[in-house]
């Protein structure tokens, strides 16, 4: 390789690892990427969460098909509807609802999974909003939520 190249060569692999390597550590602590900025999930966001989750699976875990009324309650169980705090502009709307339960309806995902992905973003906002880190849309929430989604998911348990 040239030697005019080789500091090019340097700053693209430098760069790739930054890409690659940051965020799968990140993650690994605990910490998920939302904005292209770290954010820190605790063990008391989670505890704040799950509870409130882990109720609903059990309300509605029986439940084959969920009505949308079903999946606006759970939105509203969740502290979802309207927004609060920090990224209070990311509070679900009547559209969102309707995603949510078009998703469900056409078996895409299932009550559980459906619980689950709400409650990971109940509890990204929870951290974002106590980190005040502002996160811009939707898509950036539910990206940085899906990291939390099998956590989530293995916190529901079993229906009883």
């Amino acid at each position: 390789m040239k030697k005019s190249l080789r500091p090019l060569a340097w700053a693209l692999a430098s760069w790739l690892a930054v890409l690659v390597l940051v965020p799968a550590a990140a993650q690994a602590q605990g910490t998920i990427i939302i904005s292209g900025k770290a954010l820190r999930v605790t063990p008391g966001d989670a505890r704040a969460v799950e509870p409130l989750a882990q109720r609903l699976w059990m309300r509605y875990c029986r439940d084959a098909k969920l009505s949308r009324d079903d999946v606006k309650a759970i939105v509203r169980g969740l502290g979802l509807i309207g927004g609060a705090g920090f990224n209070q502009h990311l509070g679900f709307m009547e559209g969102d609802i309707s995603f949510f339960h078009e998703q469900h309806a056409k078996g895409y995902v299932g009550v559980k999974r459906l619980i689950a992905e709400l409650a990971a973003r109940r509890l990204a906002l929870q951290a974002a909003d106590r980190e005040e880190l502002l996160i811009a849309s939707q898509g950036d929430l539910s990206a940085g939520a899906q990291r939390l989604v099998p956590h989530m998911m293995q916190s529901l348990g079993a229906c009883r």
